[in-house]
């Protein structure tokens, strides 16, 4: 009798050191995927920043390539005025 008593203590410890690490697994998983979710969310506003970034330099391009050609320049303003249009769509879906 003394050494089954003994064998359900050792279960006994052993079934509460596995429920210990069962809970510490799980708080480590939670914690994984909150810095997931938090590294997308930076990862989506990063991929924003380039894209706003790409559009700029497209205009600066395009202003460069036309000069102080008065034709060239009215174009570029109804060029800059539809890229703005097109990021206020962007920006309006993406507040939704």
């Amino acid at each position: 009798m003394n050494d089954l008593s003994s064998v359900v203590a050792s279960l006994n410890g052993k079934v509460d050191r596995l429920v210990d690490l069962h809970r510490e697994a799980n708080a480590s998983r939670q914690a994984l995927k909150d810095e997931n979710q938090a590294l997308s969310l930076q990862l989506v506003e990063e991929q924003q920043k380039v894209a706003e970034l790409t559009e700029r330099n497209k205009v600066l391009s395009l202003a460069r390539s036309v000069g102080e050609d008065s034709k060239g320049a009215l174009e570029l303003k109804l060029k800059i005025n539809e890229l703005v249009r097109e990021l206020d769509k962007c920006i309006a879906m993406l507040n939704r």
